[in-house]
Formats: C-alpha cells, structure tokens, sequence
C-alpha cells in the first residue's frame, strides 16, 4: 500500500509540473502578444485573475484524483463559479472596447467630412493635415513679408549693386522687437533664421530655409559714407580745390 501510495504522489507531482511548464509557456505567449499591440489594463487585469483561478483548479483537480473530498469539491464549485464570472466580465470589456473603438472611429470620419466641407471651422480648430510643430510660416502666413517690409525702413542696397537684397541697418534685437510690436509672436534666433545667411554652406547657414531677401548689415564704415551731408562735404571739397587751382599760389 505504501508503494502504491508513492508511485500515486510521483505521478501527482509530475502533473504539476507539466502543468506549471503549461502555464508558464501561455504567460510568455500572452507578454508576447501584449508587446505588439495596445495596452488594455484592465482587460489585462481581469486574463489575470482567470489565469490564477484557472492554477488554482488545476491544482484543485489533481488533489480530486489523487484524494476525493468534499471540501476540495467545495473548493473546486467556488472556484468555477468564480472564473465563470470572471470570464464573463472579461467578454463585457473586450465587447466594450470594441464598441468605443468604432465610435470613435465613426466620430474621427464625421468630424473630417464636416472640416473637410467647412474649411473656416477647420481653421478655427487650428487642425493641420500632419503632424508635429507647423513652422512660423503656416502659423503666420504674413511673417515674411512683415520683416521686409520693416528691414526696408532705413536701409541700404547691397555694395556691389549686383543683387536685389536688402542690407538692413537695424539690429537682429531691433527687427525682432519689431515684429512682436506688430503682433508676430517670434523668437531672436526664429527671426535670424528666415535672413540671408552670411555663409549658405556651413551648418547653421543650412538651417536658413525659408528666407526674405534681407541680411545684417556687419559693423563697417559704409554707412558713414551714406550721410545726408557728405554730398555737400564732397562738392564744397572739389569746388575749393578747383578755385585754388584757377588763383594760383599767389
């Protein structure tokens, strides 16, 4: 009898094992499957405890085999009701969840028709087609020409007459104040951005994309030589030579 005992507790503990090795497997599936699509917390809660109640049968069976009960039949009626129950709120959840996800999906496609037949609700949304940070120019479509128009104000043409860009004799800080006066909202470094750079070639001259026909005049004499009286200085300058030149040295 002893013997027979053994052999049936060896043949139940390789069950449980069996089962175990079973039951891992699944949850390596499961973390899987949970890795590749979107998570569901509390669907994932509830496949949880089915797991657990469904271990705990396991066991429950086994333990019925090897020595029948009544407490462990108790047990094993608990348990099912329980898992029953369980399994149902589960199928409510996923039901659910299918259903949000149509009606969002039905309100997304109402709600694009609508923008899509009334472009001014659509702006007034501020909706865009992509997505990520839209640059200044689609945010403030008169930007550009805004900085034109106010580098124009007290500026010179370009040295050598052989482009049309404008050589501003304000300050990057000036231009920029400028722009927020007006109602542009813009940084320093957004406005030097959209100015020609000095040097196209380098990284930072890269970045320069979307650009007016204007540049930073650099710290220099020419605007010395463009002041209202060196005209007059210049004439009143070669007059006065050619009349020394017509006296004489006497």
């Amino acid at each position: 009898m002893c013997l027979l005992k053994l052999i049936a507790l060896n043949q139940h503990q390789k069950k449980l094992l069996v089962i175990r090795q079973d039951e891992e497997n699944k949850e390596k599936e499961q973390d899987s499957q949970i890795d590749t699509k979107h998570q569901t917390p509390s669907q994932m809660a509830s496949e949880k405890i089915i797991s657990e109640l469904e271990k705990k049968l396991n066991v429950l069976y086994a333990a019925k085999n090897s020595m029948p009960s009544i407490q462990i039949q108790k047990q094993i009626n608990k348990l099912s009701d329980d898992l029953k129950k369980e399994k149902q709120s589960l199928k409510w959840k996923r039901q659910n969840a299918e259903y949000q996800r149509k009606h969002r999906t039905t309100k997304r496609t109402k709600f694009e028709e609508i923008c899509h037949d009334n472009p001014d609700i659509k702006r007034e949304l501020a909706l865009r087609d992509s997505v990520g940070r839209p640059s200044l120019n689609v945010d403030q479509p008169w930007l550009l020409k805004a900085i034109a128009d106010i580098a124009i104000i007290e500026s010179a043409a370009d040295a050598k007459r052989r482009s049309q860009s404008i050589r501003s004799v304000k300050t990057l800080d000036d231009l920029t104040a400028e722009l927020k006066k007006v109602g542009f909202t813009i940084s320093r470094s957004g406005t030097y951005l959209r100015l020609i750079p000095r040097n196209s070639s380098t990284i930072e001259g890269r970045r320069h994309v979307t650009t007016v026909p204007v540049e930073l005049s650099r710290a220099q004499a020419d605007f010395r030589r463009s002041h209202i009286d060196t005209q007059f200085a210049a004439t009143t300058t070669r007059y006065l030579e050619t009349l020394a030149s017509i006296l004489g040295p006497t």
